[in-house]
């Protein structure tokens, strides 16, 4: 999303990232418009040596940019004095630690909850802007039957399941077959320190030959093979707000979430998806169920419909670049202004 952002404030602006720690993703990289200057300090990650806040003050001075846009709450402590009178932070989860905030020129929250837990942790005001997709390069599902002889869910997200729930997905397969309901197939898209955990818990409950662990793919792929599954599912625990669920939507796919404050803000209460109740495997299987069922009915047809109008006007990666360009232009303006 930083790729998009930065590519798109590239056009009226001049852009620099700057990358702290070593690890890089080059297929990231490769996306960024050529007018975007990168700076690297290649500080190994959890690195103490002063070598690196010294290279990163460095680079900021000599960039002197009018904005410095943080979007981890601990960069602030690494920089000088003199930049946080132009330092902006987005907030990009729920109970992210606040130690740091009062520090930064102005927050950012990326959905209302988010914004919300801000307040309530803080007492700090944010301003809220979405995070977008590029909509016109998500292909969308153009064929809207389904196999009932192989049903196809999906949850793109990092394997954690503590946050992102996917063992409730898994259960919730075996509770459909203990049902009679046998025919679904179930495709994780990620990686992450519960693959092994998953992978056992499947083979607990006999399902493993119904578990697709696909890897980690590039957003490219999601975003032209997203319309080859049938319906998303987004089991988070807890989620400030849920990119793949936009995507989805942008694919004309059908998405099931949890009721949890940034995924059902995203769907506004079922109007554009469907929720069950957050670490419950057994409601979640029965929306499942019930989706499978109403797969291709006029009301399904109309909420997905209306699911990719939303999309396309709200979350509009080109959209919410401008809404940063101006915030920073407010900011810019109030500091020339204040003597």
């Amino acid at each position: 999303m930083l790729v998009d952002i930065a590519n798109v404030q590239s056009n009226y602006s001049k852009v620099y990232i700057v990358i702290l720690n070593n690890l890089i993703d080059n297929s990231l990289l490769r996306n960024l418009n050529s007018k975007i200057k990168i700076c690297f300090i290649n500080r190994p990650q959890g690195s103490r040596n002063i070598y690196y806040l010294i290279k990163l003050n460095y680079v900021l001075t000599k960039i002197n940019g009018d904005i410095i846009h943080c979007h981890n709450h601990k960069i602030i402590r690494y920089c000088l004095s003199i930049f946080r009178k132009k330092a902006m932070l987005t907030v990009h989860n729920m109970y992210v630690p606040v130690e740091y905030f009062n520090l930064y020129l102005k927050l950012f929250a990326i959905s209302k909850a988010v914004k919300d837990d801000i307040m309530r942790r803080s007492g700090l005001e944010s301003i809220l802007i979405y995070n977008g997709v590029q909509v016109k390069d998500i292909k969308p599902k153009v064929d809207d039957k389904i196999n009932l002889d192989n049903v196809k869910l999906l949850i793109v997200s990092r394997l954690r399941h503590q946050q992102k729930g996917q063992h409730l997905a898994i259960e919730a397969l075996h509770i459909l077959n203990q049902r009679g309901f046998n025919h679904i197939s179930l495709y994780l898209i990620g990686k992450g320190e519960s693959e092994s955990h998953l992978k056992d818990l499947a083979k607990k409950f006999n399902v493993e030959d119904q578990i697709k662990f696909v890897g980690e793919k590039s957003r490219e792929h999601i975003y032209n093979h997203i319309k080859d599954y049938d319906i998303l599912i987004q089991p988070s625990l807890f989620e400030g707000f849920g990119i793949t669920i936009i995507e989805a939507m942008a694919a004309k796919l059908p998405v099931i979430v949890s009721n949890i404050d940034g995924p059902t803000e995203i769907i506004e209460n079922g109007k554009y998806g469907y929720c069950y109740e957050s670490n419950n495997s057994n409601d979640l299987a029965r929306v499942i169920y019930d989706c499978v069922n109403s797969y291709n009915s006029k009301e399904m047809n109309a909420k997905i419909n209306d699911a990719y109008l939303y999309v396309s006007k709200t979350f509009d990666i080109e959209n919410v670049s401008k809404e940063y360009l101006n915030e920073y232009f407010l900011a810019k303006k109030h500091e020339l202004r204040t003597p």
